[in-house]
């Protein structure tokens, strides 16, 4: 008998602290569960991205008007400098964007968004703008080295109003994928 009221007593030394452990335990674990379900993704890296290739594809949109104007004045040597500035601008905004690509879809694969359909039209639109941007790039190789084809200039402007759609959808679908 003596065995079982040291044992009893012991038991009743720990178990109160055991319960608070316990209590303690279950407070954190609720705090992390609330804060890791609410928790903002970390999307610098992917909101520097697309903000270089939107400051880029304002750079080849200049370029690109630059170029037409002097198309329009008939200054064929200008108009290829400029028509090959902007495809140098189209080539680094490509870049860009496959850099996007790779931090939507690291955060994507990591956890790092609201809302997850979103995200993944995000990882989408990238890639359209992405394909969008080399098909302009080759659309103004073209027209830098015919510049007074107007079907080379229709092509362009094309490509320009797709570009600026998926670019649209692009950094909606980001803000979508944080809210």
């Amino acid at each position: 008998m003596p065995h079982t009221i040291t044992s009893s007593l012991a038991l009743a030394r720990t178990a109160p602290k055991s319960v608070a452990f316990l209590g303690l335990r279950a407070v954190w674990l609720t705090l992390l569960l609330l804060i890791s379900q609410g928790a903002w993704a970390e999307p610098a890296a992917a909101d520097r991205a697309l903000g270089a290739a939107k400051q880029e594809y304002r750079v080849l949109k200049l370029q690109h008007s630059i170029g037409k104007q002097h198309v329009q004045t008939g200054q064929w040597g200008a108009a290829t400098s400029s028509f090959l500035a902007a495809r140098i601008s189209a080539i680094k905004m490509s870049n860009q964007l496959s850099q996007l690509y790779q931090e939507n879809v690291d955060s994507f694969q990591r956890g790092l968004y609201r809302d997850g359909v979103s995200q993944q039209k995000a990882i989408d639109h990238t890639r359209v703008a992405g394909n969008n941007s080399k098909v302009l790039e080759v659309r103004l190789q073209m027209l830098s080295q015919q510049p007074s084809l107007q079907q080379n200039q229709i092509a362009v402007e094309v490509e320009l109003v797709k570009l600026d759609h998926s670019m649209l959808l692009l950094e909606q679908a980001m803000i979508a994928a944080q809210q």
